[in-house]
């Protein structure tokens, strides 16, 4: 494990703290402590696997509840990952949306929309 404070690969584990017990690493030579970095989904500590599995089951048509019975997170995290999920979208359409130019300059892909008679 490689220090994360000095850089230097002379960690070693040192005990374990919460309770999922995270393992924890200490330095042998700055003495700094440390634990692996956990995946995160924005400011969510859901297990990723977890939160795609819960999205897929909203984009195919599940219930909220639904999705909690068979995950078993609960329900406000599930609509919190919703609520995350449809950000992280729309600001990827715009930085997309913005690379096309419109017709009136300002950006967007109404340039590229056919226009009925």
């Amino acid at each position: 494990m490689t220090c994360q404070r000095c850089h230097h690969d002379t960690a070693r584990k040192f005990g374990t703290y919460g309770k999922r017990h995270i393992q924890r690493y200490r330095c042998s030579d700055c003495k700094a402590t440390f634990s692996e970095p956990a995946p995160k989904i924005g400011t969510h500590y859901t297990d990723p696997e977890t939160a795609a599995k819960a999205l897929a089951m909203m984009l195919e048509g599940m219930s909220v509840r639904a999705i909690s019975r068979l995950t078993g997170l609960h329900i406000r995290t599930i609509l919190a990952l919703m609520v995350t999920a449809g950000e992280k979208c729309q600001a990827h359409v715009e930085r997309q949306d913005s690379r096309y130019p419109s017709e009136s300059g300002t950006g967007g892909r109404t340039a590229f929309v056919r226009r009925l008679p």
